[in-house]
């Protein structure tokens, strides 16, 4: 456990006062024994014994030599003590620590596997969104009836405004929240809902690039091999290779054991979304989730990361949740929603023939990029109009 302030002025407050006291014991019995030599000096030839302790500066030095041994039976008696209390201390966290645990694991599951649950068994990892209705808090809805199709080996982004619901989608299809059944509605998977599989199995067939990778503090290694712990090196390198990051990481003085810090604070962000695109190919899912993967990046990082999403999205099922439109110009489908709602579906191109909202978006974006403080505005304003 890391050392408190207690312990790190406690030992130095003994020392003093043993000091203190040592002083003390010194001084007064030195003046004590002082004063008696003096007086049996100047005492005659045929006096004998001690003289007995009658004035003040005599009481006054007996007094600090009894403080000084005071001080130091204190100190010892504290130094003997202090060890026993520290433990007791200790002890007492850990306790704590334990009876916490234990309750955490008693909590029962928010979403639990239904009994006798099957696994869920992928053929093209198709997905269905039916009817799709639901709310964090009842008094607050969040989509309502939702519904469209990802065919197995395609390509579906999901944009809209801040708030339009997007990234309530995914955790919808990782189950991080049920659905109701009495309100209808489902998600299938090869038609199976995914309700009635195990999550093991289903969290197994997806794979995610987050808008903020999640990186332990530990080596390179570590991190990319997550994806799937039984993996061999030779195969944890070859998912480096194909996310274009294995040079960067042969290039370190420690190479695939460098450590990333907490929460990957010494990798950039590009690095640190090659780490989890590698890792995500390790994992080796037929059905994929990028949810806001390069928002967080550079034009220049954003562009490198895109080509190898495009890469590791190609036949296999993709989700895209976005913001930046020109992320999903090559999807085979792209929804827009817009307050919980799906108000637009077609092709990059129909969309902007159409003239709606995705096209609104998109002549918005393409002023930011040609006129960027101007066009930072006006996204800004749109965004606040349609959350």
């Amino acid at each position: 456990m890391p050392v408190t302030y207690a312990e790190t002025w406690f030992p130095v407050l003994i020392q003093i006062l043993i000091a203190v006291g040592v002083a003390g014991a010194m001084v007064g019995l030195s003046a004590l024994i002082g004063r008696r030599v003096r007086d049996t000096v100047k005492s005659s030839p045929y006096e004998s014994g001690m003289k007995p302790i009658g004035n003040a500066r005599e009481r006054f030095s007996v007094k600090f030599y009894l403080v000084g041994m005071v001080f130091i039976l204190f100190d010892i008696e504290a130094i003997f003590l202090y060890p026993w209390a520290v433990v007791y201390r200790e002890l007492k966290q850990s306790l704590t620590d334990m009876d916490r645990m234990f309750t955490l694991l008693a909590a029962g599951r928010e979403v639990p596997d239904a009994p006798n649950a099957p696994a869920l068994a992928v053929r093209g990892a198709a997905v269905r969104f039916e009817n799709v209705s639901f709310a964090y808090e009842s008094a607050r809805p969040i989509l309502h009836n939702v519904d469209f199709t990802i065919a197995a080996g395609t390509t579906t982004a999901v944009v809209g405004h801040s708030g339009s619901g997007k990234s309530t989608l995914g955790r919808l299809l990782f189950r991080f929240y049920d659905l109701d059944r009495a309100r209808g509605g489902r998600i299938l998977i090869d038609g199976q809902d995914i309700r009635d599989v195990t999550q093991d199995s289903l969290r197994a067939a997806i794979g995610i690039v987050p808008q903020d990778t999640v990186l332990f503090n530990d080596s390179i290694y570590y991190n990319i091999a997550y994806g799937r712990p039984s993996a061999t090196r030779e195969e944890v390198i070859a998912a480096a290779r194909a996310a274009h990051i294995h040079d960067f990481i042969e290039g370190l003085p420690a190479g695939y054991e460098t450590p990333v810090g907490e929460r990957g604070l010494k990798l950039s962000g590009g690095e640190k979304q090659r780490v989890a695109i590698a890792r995500t190919l390790l994992k080796d899912p037929p059905l994929l989730i990028f949810d806001e993967a390069t928002s967080a990046l550079d034009s220049k990082s954003e562009r490198a990361i895109q080509h190898e999403l495009d890469s590791i999205a190609r036949e296999r099922t993709t989700l895209i949740i976005a913001h930046r439109l020109s992320t999903v110009v090559h999807a085979e489908q792209i929804i827009v929603m817009d307050h919980g709602r799906i108000v637009e579906r077609g092709t990059h191109a129909q969309l902007l023939r159409a003239g709606g909202l995705f096209a609104q978006m998109w002549a918005l974006q393409q002023q930011r990029a040609a006129h960027p403080e101007e066009g930072d505005d006006a996204v800004t304003q749109q965004d606040t109009a349609g959350a």
